[in-house]
């Protein structure tokens, strides 16, 4: 009775470990809220099930072992259910994987982002994040590609963005900046400059581009899963220019490489 137990239970977590977090109109209860009380009535199960295994009849075994299996099936369902839903319903018909590089540079100083910490080990949400690794995340179904932009990720990592004003949760305490403000006694604003590759399908024969994004907030990223060809964003708040000097270390690493030219 206790490995079956034991063996339910893991059915039970494997699908929910590999749960993302869902659109409210697919997961209308929750996920982890369904898992975790399916997590309790199963540890209420095993609990009754050892402080009476010497007492328990054959009958109660039985009753026992079917409530469990429908307790496993009722959350598996609703783990898959909803997660099928999802991804038809999702504009990408299903998961994606997509990652843009960036920095940002505030008056010529660069900006981290602040440091996960947690098991999670991001910066964000399970969809739409950061790993410290100076690479926005677009994991999961996406319900509408214009979703994923540059204004959205900086919600969503306790951030903000707009065309005139940037607060970033930096490694030194919360930066904000906005136009009108200065760096160095000249007047500054935001901007962001795009570097994008132009033929992505020929690898090691990349060719990019650089471009100054007017609307930058609503910027929608590249839908790639390798950088590069995915973009490079750098983000700056400083003299009013029209390029910038900034690359994005997987960029310049791929230029050594000869794999990527432009600019």
């Amino acid at each position: 009775m206790k490995k079956r137990l034991l063996i339910l239970l893991l059915v039970l977590l494997l699908p929910a470990a590999q749960a993302h977090e869902g659109n409210d109109a697919y997961d209308p209860l929750g996920m982890w809220r369904v898992v975790g009380f399916g997590v309790i009535i199963l540890a209420l199960f095993a609990l009754d099930a050892l402080c009476f295994s010497h007492h328990i009849s054959e009958f109660r075994k039985k009753v026992l072992f079917i409530a469990t299996a429908a307790c496993v099936l009722a959350v598996t369902a609703y783990i898959v259910g909803s997660t099928v839903l999802l991804n038809i319903a999702s504009s990408t018909r299903g998961p994606v994987h997509w990652h843009a590089d960036y920095e940002i540079w505030d008056c010529g100083q660069r900006v981290e982002l602040v440091d996960p910490t947690g098991l999670s080990n991001r910066i964000g949400s399970s969809s739409f994040h950061e790993h410290n690794d100076d690479r926005i995340h677009v994991e999961g179904p996406v319900m509408s590609p214009e979703n994923a932009n540059l204004q959205e990720f900086f919600s969503v990592v306790d951030g903000e963005l707009s065309q005139d004003a940037i607060r970033i949760p930096a490694q030194g305490g919360m930066v904000e900046r906005a136009n009108g403000q200065d760096c160095d006694g000249q007047p500054a604003v935001l901007q962001a400059f795009l570097l994008r590759v132009l033929n992505p399908d020929d690898r090691n024969g990349w060719l990019y581009s650089q471009q100054k994004l007017d609307d930058f907030a609503q910027y929608v990223l590249a839908p790639q899963e390798q950088v590069p060809p995915g973009d490079c964003i750098i983000i700056e708040f400083g003299p009013e220019k029209g390029r910038t000097e900034h690359l994005c270390e997987t960029y310049r690493v791929a230029k050594e490489r000869g794999e990527l030219n432009g600019g």
